[in-house]
């Protein structure tokens, strides 16, 4: 029995012994660099509705985004008429990407970060509106 608790004993010391994964160092590390857009997984849900509509996007050669050490993602996206580039400020926070346009002074995207390794990054998103919710899968690959 003694051999037992010990044992018991020992283990929970180990295991307390442990420090947290510091997420926001990791995140904000392996974030920096130049990923190229794959696709966009879009979920719609009308209001009072049990109806998903179901949407992938996948990108045109030429699409990214750049996380930069100077705290700045510069991107590039295909709209109707061609290419769009735009640069705003960023943040890591745990598993939190924070977005800001230039003309605002606060956060005005917030992504949380699904999974990020050094050749991986998915991003995801969900908006709630009086009309219903929009759920945004965003992937993107080194």
């Amino acid at each position: 029995m003694k051999k037992k608790l010990l044992f018991i004993s020992t283990v929970i010391i180990v295991l307390l012994s442990f420090k947290k994964e510091d997420t926001t160092s990791t995140n904000a590390s392996l974030i920096i660099g130049k990923w190229n857009y794959y696709r966009a997984i879009t979920w719609t849900t009308p209001a009072n509705s049990s109806f998903v509509k179901k949407d992938t996007t996948y990108n045109k050669p030429g699409e990214y985004i750049d996380f930069r050490t100077d705290g700045k993602v510069y991107s590039c996206e295909w709209y109707s008429n061609g290419f769009h580039y735009s640069t705003q400020p960023y943040t890591v926070s745990g598993n939190n990407l924070l977005t800001k346009d230039s003309t605002s002074i606060n956060w005005t995207d917030t992504f949380e970060i699904s999974q990020l390794t050094s050749s991986k990054l998915v991003i995801h998103t969900l908006d709630k509106y009086s009309t219903g919710q929009t759920e945004v899968w965003g992937e993107f690959n080194k």
